[in-house]
């Protein structure tokens, strides 16, 4: 089909931006273009940049607050949240109408502006304010993440089952970890098999570092992406501590523990959909462990790293507990991330693993002492939840 850039269209939608720089379009209900109920989400076509073939807005009904997941515009839908669409364009000064650039089939009806950036590109003009630019990712990062991206359906399906291939080291590894098989699913984890990349006529290549290792996908604005943990070497008698010794003592051609996708980005659900108190953890298996603790899949994000980009964090977010490792760098950084959240108007407090010997990091405290590991935590939580 004959696509064509289009100009010239906007919305009426009022464009705000919060003292932290983020932009939020304030909307009404009618703006939404054929919206569809999935339980508290709305689904509707995005009428701020058209081009879609699908439903890429996604709005809850109860707090007004959503997000485009292609344009990636954050919304508030001001008839079901009148009070917070008041005080956004009371404290917080409104710009031009924002527009955006995208190309669309020459039958859509929608029309729209676009921007330049330093070298020429077409860009949204949402993308081209958003300061510290995320490196580009090279021309075999793009296959590769392709190539994952085309698997993901399988990999989540490898985990539990061995049509695709043998996943029991992978169930086993989850198990000694103490994470349910099902919490792992539902999060979204997955495994690539070797005989399931072996299929992979086209992609092989670019899938062999990616054998044997639990994957787990990751957000970002700039897409999807994903981490592994390799599981080369490891036994069901094997204590995690004594594995992760074995892979970085490993010789130069072995697997490395950890490795990412570009882009990389934040293990958790959307941050449109978060809860407004929310635990940051560092790593995957923390997050993990505290989902199956009985902690709520939006209730806690993984940065898997010490540093976190400021301006992912929802603006519906009003609290944080950051509960990073106990090791030496986590806790110079956490103090650094905790004056960054506080500097956008969030409220930052801490939770570090105590030096109880029950383990460093939240992890291995689930782990090794279940519930008793995370008590810290829960207490933690229940203050930051009661807006103590």
């Amino acid at each position: 089909m004959q696509q064509t850039r289009y100009e010239a269209t906007s919305s009426g939608a009022i464009n705000v931006v919060t003292r932290r720089g983020t932009q939020i379009e304030i909307i009404s209900e009618h703006d939404l273009w054929e919206p569809l109920q999935r339980g508290d989400w709305l689904r509707a076509y995005c009428h701020l940049h058209g081009g879609d073939r699908q439903r890429s807005l996604s709005v809850n009904r109860h707090n007004g607050w959503g997000q485009c997941f292609n344009c990636h515009a954050r919304v508030l839908v001001k008839e079901f949240n009148p009070d917070a669409s008041a005080n956004l364009l009371r404290h917080h000064h409104r710009s031009p109408q924002r527009t955006y650039s995208t190309v669309v089939p020459s039958s859509h009806p929608i029309q729209h502006q676009e921007t330049h950036n330093q070298q020429g590109r077409i860009v949204p003009l949402h993308h081209a304010a958003q300061g510290r630019p995320t490196p580009a990712a090279t021309a075999w990062q793009r296959k590769e993440i392709t190539s994952l991206l085309h698997l993901d359906g399988f990999l989540r399906l490898a985990l539990g089952s061995y049509a695709l291939g043998d996943s029991w080291q992978a169930q086993a590894y989850l198990e000694a970890r103490h994470i349910p098989l099902e919490i792992a699913k539902a999060a979204g984890v997955g495994y690539l098999p070797e005989e399931l990349a072996a299929r992979q006529a086209s992609g092989e290549h670019l899938l062999k570092r990616w054998v044997d290792r639990l994957l787990f996908p990751l957000n970002a604005p700039e897409g999807r992406g994903y981490i592994g943990r390799s599981l080369w070497g490891w036994q069901t008698c094997l204590d995690e501590n004594i594995h992760k010794s074995l892979l970085e003592d490993a010789a130069e051609d072995a697997p490395k523990r950890w490795i990412k996708t570009n882009p990389a980005g934040w293990f958790c659900e959307p941050p449109v959909q978060w809860a407004e108190h929310v635990i940051i953890v560092e790593g995957p298996f923390d997050r993990l462990a505290l989902l199956a603790a009985g902690f709520d899949p939006h209730e806690v994000a993984a940065i898997v790293s010490t540093s976190l980009r400021v301006e992912w964090l929802p603006d519906h977010l009003k609290s944080v507990l950051l509960a990073l490792d106990g090791d030496t760098a986590s806790k110079e950084a956490v103090q650094r991330l905790q004056q960054q959240i506080r500097a956008g108007e969030i409220r930052a407090e801490l939770c570090l693993p105590p030096l109880d010997g029950m383990g460093k990091d939240w992890s291995e405290r689930w782990r090794r002492c279940g519930a008793d590991g995370l008590e810290a935590l829960y207490a933690s939580f229940a203050l930051l939840e009661q807006d103590i």
